[in-house]
């Protein structure tokens, strides 16, 4: 049995939230996360360069927001501190151009 399934009985002190948490933790711990980011970001970086997006697009921006924070929290639980400021400042960027996109949406 696994350590996830098997956790109440190792811990049974532990509430719900904290089997969640955990089990959220070791998720952004896997490769799996790690994929997700590189090709949500990959996928915006390719349409972009054929034309099919703009960079100042909605959708170019959410995929490279998404991409970028999902690498960023692994970059973090990993303690990879440069890849973690790269992936900050990709986030950042893209956060902000949705925000003037809804800025300018709402004038």
């Amino acid at each position: 049995m696994s350590e996830r399934t098997n956790i109440h009985v190792r811990y049974p002190e532990w509430h719900i939230g904290d089997w969640v948490f955990d089990t959220l933790v070791d998720y952004a711990h896997s490769e799996l996360v790690a994929y997700a980011g590189m090709v949500l970001i990959l996928s915006a970086f390719v349409l972009e360069t054929r034309g099919v997006l703009q960079s100042k697009e909605m959708l170019y921006l959410f995929l490279m927001a998404s991409g970028s924070g999902l690498l960023a929290v692994r970059a973090y639980l990993i303690d990879e501190w440069a890849f973690l400021i790269l992936e900050v400042a990709w986030f950042a960027a893209a956060v902000l151009g949705i925000w003037a996109i809804f800025g300018v949406k709402e004038k």
